[in-house]
């Protein structure tokens, strides 16, 4: 697998979790940069790092095309939403809603479900494959972990703001993850190539 998949999961993971801490406290701090709306607004960024190294596990399984489709779909609408939203619109805020920051809005959650059953869904089949062994559960674990928010934010302030950060930082990290792991088979299949080619 050529260099730019791992380096697009780890680069990925690492900026969705930056933005994720720089979170932590970005809507009480209103006009103070950096904002809760610019922090945001970075978030096609690593989605679309998430997508590239999606493609990349998917050139070298070649199952699961479904959920790859499905996850592809997801991070197209996730990273329109935030764009609708925080690029164009002023972004949601509790009693100051513009009909275009709420579309933005609508259509990152919509994308949001769609990648959790697309990253499910591509999960299960890259599992099937045990290509990398006892982690070939990790891609099926992000898919989980990323569909988790849902449950998080519906139990209560308490939960959202603990769980449901903890699930992203979770998933920043499995992406990382991710990518050593496609970095370590690219090393195995160079290492195999070189031994297979040495003449006897």
């Amino acid at each position: 697998m050529k260099t730019p998949f791992p380096l697009a999961a780890m680069l990925g993971g690492m900026l969705w979790l930056a933005l994720n801490l720089a979170l932590v406290g970005a809507w009480g701090r209103g006009d103070n940069f950096p904002t809760y709306e610019f922090l945001n607004a970075l978030r096609p960024l690593p989605l679309a790092l998430f997508a590239f190294a999606l493609y990349g596990l998917y050139r070298v399984v070649k199952v699961g095309r479904v959920g790859f489709f499905i996850s592809l779909a997801g991070f197209g609408l996730l990273a329109a939403g935030a764009a609708i939203e925080f690029w164009i619109g002023g972004g949601v805020r509790d009693g100051d809603v513009d009909t275009i920051s709420l579309a933005g809005w609508l259509t990152y959650l919509v994308g949001y479900l769609l990648l959790s059953i697309g990253l499910i869904s591509f999960g299960i089949a890259f599992y099937r494959t045990r290509v990398w062994d006892t982690f070939s559960t990790v891609p099926l674990i992000t898919g989980i972990v990323w569909a988790s928010w849902f449950l998080f934010i519906m139990l209560g302030n308490v939960i959202q703001n603990n769980f449901a950060a903890l699930a992203q930082y979770l998933f920043a990290w499995l992406w990382i993850g991710i990518g050593a792991l496609i970095w370590k088979e690219k090393q195995t299949r160079g290492d195999s190539y070189r031994i297979n080619s040495i003449p006897e």
